[in-house]
């Protein structure tokens, strides 16, 4: 199971499990963190929604005993009785429009995963096809531009490159060969962080350097390679034609 998989099926079920959910948490601490905080949530979301209803039948008035004494049509309800059931569905309005808006601060407040771990997740679930060639670099300029970014002309192979969602927005995300290693880059031009980030999770090393107004880039690899020095020769060639922010 990827962290992908993982992550779509505690979302959908925060309290289930499986087997392989099981064994791919033993291995993978970040996903385990979010099952933990996913479980939180819903204890909270579920506590939230319970409204009490055996409050809401006591303020209710009881029904009056009538006994029929004559053929005369029955008297219509009074004033009072139709005010108190309009007052009555208020507070059971009140109460769910309240309980939706405990649901929606604890969800606001709930901890997003980690930059890293949505970065590695992305790389995971996103497989670079085996190229036959390099792509022309006219492709990766392409995808580049459409984030207005440009890159200068660098002495390496580009074997992926591709326009994706990441965290609901369209990022570059392109793969070049360093030796006989491949790098993949991605630009995230709305994450913003306060320092240079590395991590290493899943198979990947890498690191996500901020970007001074242009949010930041990760770099990262499979194999043990100096990730400072591909990102510093990666950002060196790139050129964000916006003005910082």
């Amino acid at each position: 199971m990827k962290c992908s998989d993982a992550h779509l099926a505690i979302g959908a079920e925060p309290q289930g499990t499986s087997p392989e959910l099981e064994q791919h948490l033993r291995d993978c601490v970040s996903c385990a963190q979010f099952r933990s905080e996913m479980r939180d949530l819903d204890v909270q979301i579920h506590r939230a929604m319970k409204i009490d209803m055996a409050a809401l039948k006591a303020d209710a008035p009881a029904r009056p005993s009538v006994r029929l004494v004559s053929n005369s049509p029955p008297a219509p309800p009074a004033r009072q009785s139709w005010l108190s059931n309009v007052t009555r569905q208020w507070a059971m309005a009140a109460s769910v429009l309240m309980a939706l808006g405990v649901i929606f601060v604890l969800w606001g407040a709930l901890p997003r995963h980690s930059l890293a771990a949505d970065v590695v997740a992305h790389v995971i679930s996103e497989p670079m096809p085996s190229p036959e060639a390099p792509l022309p670099l006219p492709k990766l300029e392409g995808v580049l531009q459409g984030a207005n970014v440009k890159m200068d002309t660098i002495n390496t192979e580009v074997l992926f490159a591709q326009t994706c969602f990441f965290r609901g927005r369209l990022v570059p995300h392109f793969v070049v060969r360093s030796g006989d290693t491949a790098v993949t880059v991605l630009i995230l031009q709305n994450e913003q962080l306060k320092g240079s980030e590395h991590f290493a999770g899943s198979g990947y090393d890498g690191v996500i350097i901020p970007i001074k107004g242009h949010g930041s880039v990760a770099v990262l690899s499979r194999k043990g390679i100096d990730t400072d020095r591909q990102a510093k020769e990666i950002l060196s060639a790139l050129h964000f034609l916006t003005p910082a922010a």
